[in-house]
């Protein structure tokens, strides 16, 4: 099996200091694509463009607002102006430290609960301080990105870091960006497809300072390898998930949802409807009672959030990705 490479590609990489964005970054520059590295702090992103290029990669950093269509179409020039072109676009920023709902957006309170808290304590400011970050920022980036893949030809790949689409309690705005990120790929898929221009959506629970509050893209070490089952998943990992996205070998999945979660990868599909009642001539609020209550009462309970966390930890999991390595691996 020849090499995956991207040379002669050049990728954009929003929330690039970031556990995904980093990984990303890495491994797209290690396969030879040109990358932008986009985040809210010049300082922090001159260094890991630094530290990219000093391991033989080819890297730019454009602290830029992302939130408008203007700021994400500024960043996408930068990127045309430095390379020429734009093959790939990674979105990766979202909310990961407690930051505050107001001002540049860079300073952080502890006073101000991640995504917001419940929805009785979340004020307007941190609902839109998180839908402006996970969810306008992917749409006014993947549209600035598309329409230039568009005007330049020889189609591209966009690339969304998702997460949750079940749910969580006191995380609702970051469980509404995320679900309409994904609507939102699987709709961009088919309307970018005649173009040629691939839309993925990928989710994983990879090192960031989420995961780990050392985490830290200035000294990291990117090029470590995964020796055992444990999570999280080291980003470069993540990064690798990436950047066969953004390869001509995958230049035919599009519209799919896939996780990486340590040695596991799982395919996330919406669900048609697992049940259907009928009534003629027409349904009053004593037939739905009666034909359609006990059925919704009896209905299997929603997966929360903190069953998949449960069941990424699981050692059934964990023992069963061991046996398989050993089967593949000559003693």
């Amino acid at each position: 099996m020849a090499d995956i490479r991207l040379d002669r590609k050049v990728a954009v990489v929003t929330g690039a200091t970031g556990g995904w964005g980093s990984g990303a970054a890495f491994a797209l520059a290690a396969r030879g694509a040109a990358v932008v590295l986009n985040s809210r702090t010049q300082a922090k992103l001159d260094v890991f463009a630094d530290r990219l290029n000093r391991q033989g990669g080819n890297a730019i950093s454009v602290a830029q607002d992302i939130r408008t269509l203007e700021g994400a179409s500024r960043l996408v020039e930068r990127a045309v102006d430095a390379y020429g072109r734009v093959d790939t676009l990674v979105n990766c920023a979202g909310v990961t430290v407690t930051d505050a709902p107001a001002g540049d957006g860079n300073a952080r309170v502890g006073t101000t609960k991640l995504y917001g808290g419940s929805l009785l304590d979340m004020t307007e400011e941190s609902w839109n301080l998180v839908i402006g970050a996970e969810l306008t920022a992917v749409f006014t980036c993947t549209k600035a990105a598309a329409a230039q893949m568009v005007a330049q030809g020889g189609g591209g790949s966009i690339i969304t870091v998702v997460g949750t689409i079940l749910g969580a309690a006191g995380q609702s705005s970051h469980a509404a960006a995320k679900g309409g990120v994904l609507n939102g790929i699987w709709s961009w898929s088919d309307e970018l497809k005649p173009h040629g221009i691939t839309v993925n959506g990928v989710r994983g629970y990879v090192r960031s300072l989420l995961t780990d509050p050392s985490f830290n893209t200035d000294d990291f070490d990117f090029g470590a390898r995964r020796e055992t089952a444990e999570l999280p998943t080291e980003p470069a990992e993540a990064g690798e998930l990436v950047a066969w996205l953004a390869s001509a070998e995958a230049s035919d999945i599009t519209g799919a949802y896939l996780g990486i979660d340590g040695p596991r990868i799982t395919m996330w599909e919406p669900k048609l409807p697992e049940a259907a009642v009928f009534c003629y001539p027409q349904w009053t609020a004593e037939e739905l009672d009666r034909s359609l209550g006990p059925i919704v009462r009896r209905r299997p309970a929603r997966p929360s959030m903190v069953a998949v966390v449960q069941d990424l930890f699981s050692a059934h999991d964990r023992a069963r990705a061991e046996a398989s390595r050993a089967e593949r691996e000559p003693e």
